[in-house]
């Protein structure tokens, strides 16, 4: 037998065969790898050389930027830098702006209301002097230009210290009645010189004792009752009061001064309180003032928190509201009383009028019955203890001095005159009181109590009467010393005169140098002091004399027609207790000793 002996498949041919295949494919393989490697290096070497190159471009790009922008942020930097500088300057040349502005307006203050104040005074001594008629006419033609000149330039610096931020609010304590008379007091003569009804109306209820500024009030209605005197041709001006909102320790108020003046257009009213825009109208013609009085009200207002309401009709009138919101006071004192149910007669045509007596006499704690006619006046004489007679709207008095006759009950009547001489004949005329329709209440409560007959004060009742404090009488030698310290002659010549007609002795200093030195010779008890005098002034000479007695010394009071809160400041840092400013009334100057000195005595 013969066996073939085959050789394992690994050993065959094809085996062979694929061996070389398999190393002749792996060396492709790897001469393939090998170069694709190198390929891929390259590729990635020229993209690395491409990225650097992008990458030097990016960086000196971004240099150049960031140099632009560093330049520009460097300019813009030394820009701003000079702009601070600018307006650091000009907030600085601003800040000596502003006082400058006040220098000027305390200078301003002080050189027109020191002539006026001499002008006034005087104005006031030469009608004192027995003049003729015709020269009573030009002084009263003389006073109301000064009054005019004086409301221009209170309005003027008023204006300026708002705008400057200067303008302070205070709070005291006031009697809201008392304001309201003293303006109808002082207004009064200019509403009876156009034969208008000058009317208030405060209802018994209101809170009369309230804390606010009294001094910025007074000046919102003077201004709002002269400018319905003014607009009002004929007819009446009626102030009322009216409470809108009351809490526990709070009350606003609404005030509203109505006419019956010529009105204001619809269109007009919006630019009523621009303070650069006076309304110009042929019926304005020959009326007086810059325009100003409204636009001072309202900024007065915001300062207050208050707001202001102007309705009119043109041909029928306006009427002008302010709310206003107060604190309330406690009541200080209690008025004085009247016996209960003490039945009053009212005799007064004019509605408005008559409800205005009718809430004074109820506020009086007394009973108003209305009387329709002076006849029935008579018929009712039985059933009134006391007849209140408004003589307003009567033409001749003769025929009312028949109709009332001189049987009871007691008469008391309001004349629409404030001319003491024409009161006394109209007193003499009807044979009892005769009083200015614009007196106080407090004066017609007091003659009302003396008219009460004895029978109808029940027994046990006792009415509060006021002690008025006696004065302390001395002798000539013992009248108080004042001295005066005033740089302007006139204005000194003239404080002396006053003070003089008032029993009082003075001696006199025109520069603060001379009164240290006359204060150190006499034993004086009050010092009136002129705040801008040259050399020393008179806050500066205060100062000195308050040292130089090292302890207690008599009142010192600040004289200046300087109008600027901080200058009254100042004065009552230094020591003074008061401030007088100029131009003064006698009355002011009166008052103003009353709370310093004892009265003096009548020579």
């Amino acid at each position: 037998l013969k066996f073939s002996i085959l050789p394992p498949w690994w050993r065959t041919w094809w085996a062979y065969t694929l061996y070389v295949l398999l190393i002749l494919s792996g060396m492709f393989l790897y001469v393939y790898v090998q170069q694709r490697k190198l390929r891929r290096e390259r590729e990635v070497s020229t993209r690395l050389r491409d990225a650097d190159n992008l990458k030097s471009t990016f960086v000196s790009q971004l240099e150049d930027q960031v140099d632009r922008a560093t330049s520009e942020l460097r300019n813009s930097v030394e820009a701003l830098t000079l702009k601070n500088q600018e307006l650091e300057i000009a907030q600085q040349r601003a800040s000596e702006g502003e006082q400058v502005k006040s220098r000027f307006l305390a200078n301003m203050s002080h050189e027109l209301r020191t002539p006026l104040n001499a002008m006034q005074g005087y104005l006031k001594l030469l009608a004192h002097t027995g003049t003729t008629t015709e020269q009573d006419e030009y002084l009263r033609t003389v006073q109301h230009s000064s009054d005019s000149l004086l409301a221009i330039i209170n309005d003027t610096l008023d204006l300026s210290r708002i705008e400057s931020g200067k303008l302070l609010i205070d709070e005291v304590d006031f009697n809201l009645l008392e304001l309201i008379e003293n303006i109808v007091e002082l207004l009064g003569p200019s509403a009876y010189a156009r034969q208008l009804a000058l009317i208030r109306i405060i209802p018994p209820g209101i809170p009369l004792h309230l804390r606010g500024d009294p001094l910025r009030i007074r000046q919102i209605l003077t201004n709002l009752i002269g400018n319905a005197i003014k607009f009002t041709p004929h007819g009446s001006i009626c102030i009322r009061v009216q409470e809108t909102r009351r809490q526990a320790k709070t009350v606003q108020l609404g005030i509203a001064i109505s006419d019956t003046g010529i009105g204001i257009s619809a269109s007009a009213i919006d630019g009523l309180f621009d303070a650069y825009s006076r309304q110009q109208s042929s019926d304005l013609s020959g009326v007086e003032g810059t325009g100003l009085g409204l636009s001072i009200c309202k900024k007065l207002l915001d300062l207050m928190g208050g707001e202001m309401e102007v309705m009119s009709t043109p041909g029928v009138g306006s009427t002008f509201e302010f709310r206003l919101g107060f604190k309330v006071a406690s009541r200080a004192t209690s008025p004085a009383t009247f016996p209960p149910r003490i039945r009053v007669g009212l005799y007064d045509p004019h509605p408005l009028s008559r409800q205005a007596w009718q809430a004074s006499l109820t506020r009086m704690g007394l009973e108003p019955v209305t009387l329709q006619s002076m006849t029935e006046t008579a018929a009712q004489a039985f059933h009134v203890l006391i007849r209140v007679l408004d003589m307003r709207e009567m033409e001749s008095p003769e025929l009312p001095a028949r109709q009332i006759g001189t049987a009871a009950p007691a008469r008391l009547v309001l004349a629409p005159s404030e001319n003491r001489q024409t009161l006394d004949r109209l007193a003499t005329l009807f044979g009892c009181p005769v009083l200015s329709a614009l007196v106080a209440e407090s004066a017609v409560s007091d003659e009302l109590r003396k008219l009460i007959p004895p029978a109808a004060v029940a027994p046990g009742t006792h009415t509060t009467e006021p002690q008025p404090d006696a004065p302390i009488e001395r002798s000539a030698s013992q009248q108080p010393l004042i001295l005066v310290a005033d740089d302007n002659a006139i204005n000194r010549k003239l404080l002396i005169t006053l003070l003089h007609q008032n029993g009082y002795r003075t001696r006199e200093a025109g520069s603060g140098a001379e009164l240290l030195r006359l204060a150190a010779t006499v034993n004086w008890d009050l010092a009136l002091v002129d705040i801008h005098m040259p050399g020393m002034d008179g806050i500066e000479a205060v100062r000195r004399l308050i040292a130089a007695r090292s302890g207690s010394h008599p009142p010192i009071i600040a004289v200046s027609a300087d109008a600027l809160p901080e200058t009254r400041a100042n004065a009552l840092a230094a020591g003074m207790l008061d401030f007088l400013l100029k131009p003064y009334t006698e009355a002011q100057l009166q008052a103003l000793l009353k709370q310093y000195l004892p009265t003096p005595a009548p020579e």
